[in-house]
């Protein structure tokens, strides 16, 4: 429900109301194109799930085609999709969403390394914009970083 009021608020151009606690504007503001695409707030809260389901697959089978074992990222990539499905089907959240942008992350800095320097920033806008769908992933993206250096 608080997602629908911040993501009307957007709609309605009151950023000073959109504005809350909850620190997942990225989410909001797909919400709220879709409200305005939709016209429905169900239609919209069912897509925006939707998307943020096929992200975080998208991104977790390019992780699992760098793993050797193919026997293994199998297995993970259909755990992965029940899983995305469950999940989609039945909350609205923007954890799907930021993981999948934080996975996406991960995998341009694991193909690319630091080295690279537009792999480093791909990597990096990722990850800014997995804390603009939820803020959590600000340390979780530089506790890994510091884990793999």
């Amino acid at each position: 429900v608080s997602y629908v009021s911040l993501a009307r608020h957007w709609l309605e151009g009151r950023p000073d109301l959109a504005i809350s606690g909850t620190w997942s504007p990225l989410f909001v503001w797909l919400l709220a194109a879709l409200i305005g695409v939709a016209g429905e707030v169900p239609v919209a809260l069912r897509l925006a799930m939707a998307a943020s389901g096929l992200a975080f697959l998208l991104a977790c089978l390019a992780i699992y085609r760098r793993v050797d074992d193919r026997r293994i990222a199998r297995l993970a990539a259909v755990l992965t999709a029940a899983f995305a499905a469950l999940f989609t089907g039945t909350l609205v959240t923007p954890d799907l969403l930021s993981a999948a942008l934080f996975l996406y992350g991960f995998h341009v800095f694991l193909r690319h390394g630091l080295a690279d320097v537009r792999g480093a920033l791909a990597a990096g806008a990722l990850f800014g914009l997995a804390f603009l769908a939820k803020s959590v992933m600000l340390p979780v993206a530089v506790g890994s970083l510091v884990v793999l250096a």
